[in-house]
């Protein structure tokens, strides 16, 4: 039997952060078309690892099974109910463990004790080409010891108690509520800067909760923010260079190409990622923290780049200043570290062939190539022949608790093996870092690019 690795990074609380919430779309990308339109019904389902490794990011996965543990079936079928009853446009479907048809990944695991599980989501462009296809759900099946290492049951040191309820008594998370915030990321939802979620003043389900909030029904803005998710497109544009000299500037991103660049027209999609959208943010060595959100623009040519082409990206004094009003992806309870500006760098996504796990399989690698960064004008300018995915770090400051701190303390390893079922199938493959679950009788529209690990 072949095991695959599958880098886990899963590390947040689901906390609320400070102050005023608003849940808005997130427009910087959209599902693949279907008859000229973007997808708007959703396929999901839903499986359980059944014999795996969780060491500190790594889960090791060898046997799944489809479904969910005990009430989480029953939690997540109220969950979907809500958004299809919110007549927002979007539409929820069930369908089987196999990847296609599933589009939306729901996993529960018994995650590390220190992973202070919850609930996250990522959204994947598998086949790279520019449209999304894939949402991963990754909860935490028993949300023990979300903060220290204490016995079962007597973790409140964050004002909680382990497990889960949707008893309004009882502090803890409620699945219902996380199910439905996670899958509003699916629905182009993400997190509105200093969001909070609050039963009783902020009742958005899509901004973050904390525990001891249980009120499920959506508010009159989830819906709305829904209902927009569901008409607008995301802004894509699509750059046109030739043989000439071209310069383009695209929400702050500039990019010039010298005269003879390309050879012929050429069509150029940009796209500017932002929240959740980014792969894999926090995946840097070198002691750079985190992918900077709204930095990360996403190309591709359809024809070779003969000269290097000139971009620069924008930053913000915000995006630098850190701190537990900022969002890194959909990871929870991770505070961004104040960042040195002098340390600014570029760095580019390398996406391992989809299925391989390969040193930290997908991650993010510093370029070569001579950067300037003006600070003057808070941008940071590189050149490159190659298209893919660019983003800005830099190292944190003095005394600031680096992401990779923050993750290695709480990390540790565990192994959970249970019963094998007629139902059970063996994982094959990963995107990038998260938990991508499916048959075997699923992976017909995966083999060709498929490198798998293991022995027999």
């Amino acid at each position: 039997m072949k095991k695959i690795f599958i880098v886990l990074l899963v590390s947040g609380v689901l906390l609320g952060l400070s102050n005023i919430a608003l849940a808005f779309v997130n427009e910087s990308w959209d599902w693949h078309n279907v008859d000229g339109k973007a997808k708007r019904t959703l396929h999901y389902c839903a499986s359980t690892p059944i014999e795996y490794t969780n060491k500190g990011r790594v889960l090791e996965v060898e046997k799944a099974k489809a479904g969910l543990p005990e009430n989480w079936n029953k939690w997540l079928t109220e969950a979907v109910d809500k958004w299809n009853k919110a007549n927002t446009g979007w539409k929820l479907v069930p369908t089987e463990f196999k990847i296609p048809p599933c589009q939306v990944v729901i996993a529960v695991a018994d995650f590390d004790e220190g992973t202070t599980g919850g609930g996250m989501a990522q959204i994947n462009d598998t086949d790279n080409d520019g449209k999304m296809d894939l949402v991963i759900i990754v909860l935490d099946e028993k949300l023990e010891n979300t903060l220290k290492d204490l016995p079962a049951g007597q973790d409140n040191s964050d004002g909680s108690r382990d497990g889960w309820s949707t008893d309004s008594k009882e502090q803890t998370r409620d699945p219902i509520g996380v199910l439905e915030h996670e899958l509003g990321h699916a629905l182009r939802l993400d997190h509105h800067l200093n969001s909070k979620h609050d039963d009783k003043n902020d009742p958005d389900v899509t901004d973050p909760r904390k525990p001891g909030d249980h009120k499920t029904d959506l508010s009159d803005e989830d819906k709305d923010e829904a209902k927009a998710s569901n008409l607008e497109g995301a802004l894509f544009p699509n750059l046109r260079p030739c043989y000439r000299k071209n310069h383009f500037n695209v929400q702050g991103v500039a990019i010039d190409f010298e005269a003879n660049s390309f050879k012929d027209m050429n069509d150029m999609p940009l796209h500017i990622l932002s929240g959740t959208a980014i792969p894999n943010p926090i995946t840097l060595e070198g002691g750079y923290s985190h992918i900077i959100d709204h930095s990360v623009i996403w190309f591709k040519t359809e024809l070779p780049i003969l000269k290097p082409l000139s971009i620069s990206i924008p930053y913000t004094d915000v995006d630098l200043a850190g701190g537990n009003g900022k969002w890194i992806g959909d990871y929870h309870g991770l505070i961004p570290p104040a960042l040195d500006e002098s340390t600014l760098a570029v760095f580019k996504y390398v996406e391992e062939p989809f299925g391989v796990y390969a040193k930290g399989s997908s991650h993010w690698e510093k370029i070569d190539s001579e950067v300037k960064v003006d600070t003057s004008k808070n941008k940071v300018t590189f050149q490159t022949t190659e298209s893919g995915i660019f983003g800005l770090s830099a190292m944190p400051k003095a005394g600031e608790t680096t992401i990779d701190q923050q993750i290695a303390a709480s990390e540790y390893g565990k192994t959970a093996k249970a019963g094998k079922g007629a139902d059970t199938q063996t994982l094959k493959y990963v995107w990038g870092g998260l938990v991508v679950l499916a048959g075997l009788g699923g992976l017909a529209y995966w083999l060709k690019p498929l490198l798998l690990k293991g022995k027999k």
